[in-house]
């Protein structure tokens, strides 16, 4: 008995320990997620704080450019002309630059420097090729005029040829058929006993015409094969030299299209006229740029003259000076972003108080970093 209510006297102190134990453990864990929750809140704090002061500092700088808005817009007549009249010229010179640095260039970078370093040999390199070119063109009709000329006379040749063998046949035929003639007069002589002297004398007569005209064509034949020999050695011997003309003209031609980068003269000289261009609007937008920047330095003297808050801003805002209508678009936008900005401040103002007050209402139950923590609250 004794010892049942000792052992159960022990049992219920084990009990008691262990719960305590375990209080113990859930109160350490609690402070824990306690102290974790309220480091949050502080580090939210911070952030909410540098976002407003941001905040803060963006609404006074919009509220100074409203202010000197409306400081321009109460200017007098002749302080206000001063100012249109400079950002007229710098709004008419900053137009004329970026028109130049959007336009699109008709010759590329690489074809500019080049133009650039050859400058003073480029007039004569295209002129040479113009006239090559012109001399390539004349040496063609040469080479197709003495490829038709040597044609032409290699088929009068053939056919002199043909006509010289036609000829030989024809020859053939007329003694064998003139023979054949003779033969007959001379049996009908004999058989008929008819004189046939006036017959024969025809018949030689034709012979002699036949042979003649055959010995003249034949004689005819041979000077024209023989001219035509000489004609079409001629032109094949010129029909050479023009050959070499027209490969040392087409060398120098197809040399300048590789070192120039050209198809042909007009291409080259159309390039050339495009770099001429390029300098002149090079050189007026350098002329320009420097304009701008004078118009620039002048427009920002009169305005720290008149102590604008922000005269370099007003450097952006020459639209809005020259033309009213944009003015009242800046002024909109600048008093949109203000509108906006209040709206931040007091969304962040209303979190850092509310976060403030969960903090301050559970530091006093913190055991570790309570110190830590109003360091960081008397910064916020």
């Amino acid at each position: 008995m004794f010892w049942n209510i000792f052992g159960k006297k022990k049992k219920n102190n084990n009990r008691k320990n262990s719960n305590e134990a375990i209080s113990n453990d859930v109160l350490a864990v609690s402070r824990k997620s306690l102290e974790a929750i309220i480091v949050d809140r502080c580090e939210q704090m911070a952030a909410i704080s540098q976002t407003l002061a941001e905040d803060k500092k963006e609404y006074e700088i919009v509220t100074s450019q409203l202010n000197d808005i409306l400081f321009y817009e109460e200017m007098d007549e002749k302080a206000q002309k001063e100012i249109i009249d400079i950002a007229t010229n710098l709004d008419t010179m900053e137009q004329q630059v970026m028109e130049y640095r959007t336009k699109e260039q008709k010759i590329s970078q690489a074809q500019f420097r080049q133009m650039q370093e050859l400058e003073d040999e480029i007039p004569g390199a295209i002129r040479r090729m113009q006239e090559n070119e012109k001399y390539l063109e004349t040496i063609k009709r040469d080479m197709h005029y003495l490829e038709a000329e040597k044609t032409e006379w290699m088929y009068l040749k053939q056919d002199a040829k043909e006509q010289t063998r036609l000829l030989g046949r024809i020859s053939v035929i007329l003694l064998v058929v003139l023979a054949s003639a003779a033969v007959l007069l001379f049996l009908v002589k004999q058989l008929l006993k008819v004189d046939i002297t006036v017959l024969l004398v025809l018949l030689g007569f034709l012979v002699l015409l036949i042979c003649a005209y055959i010995l003249l064509k034949h004689q005819e034949n041979q000077k024209l094969i023989k001219k035509a020999g000489g004609y079409i050695n001629r032109a094949i011997t010129l029909e050479n030299h023009v050959k070499i003309r027209y490969v040392t003209t087409k060398n120098a031609i197809d040399y300048t299209m590789e070192k120039y980068h050209v198809s042909n003269s007009r291409e080259f000289e159309y390039i050339w006229d495009c770099y001429h261009e390029a300098v002149v609007e090079h050189t007026r937008y350098q002329q320009n740029r420097d304009d701008m920047e004078y118009y620039r330095e002048k427009l920002l003297r009169y305005l720290r003259k008149y102590h604008f808050y922000d005269p370099n801003l007003w450097l952006t805002y020459t639209a809005g000076i020259v033309n009213p209508k944009e003015m009242v678009e800046i002024k909109h936008d600048l008093l949109e972003r203000r509108k906006r900005l209040r709206e931040q401040i007091a969304y962040s103002t209303t979190s850092l108080e509310t976060l403030r007050g969960e903090v301050e209402r559970e530091l006093p139950h913190m055991k570790v970093g309570r110190e830590k923590v109003e360091l960081l609250l008397s910064k916020l």
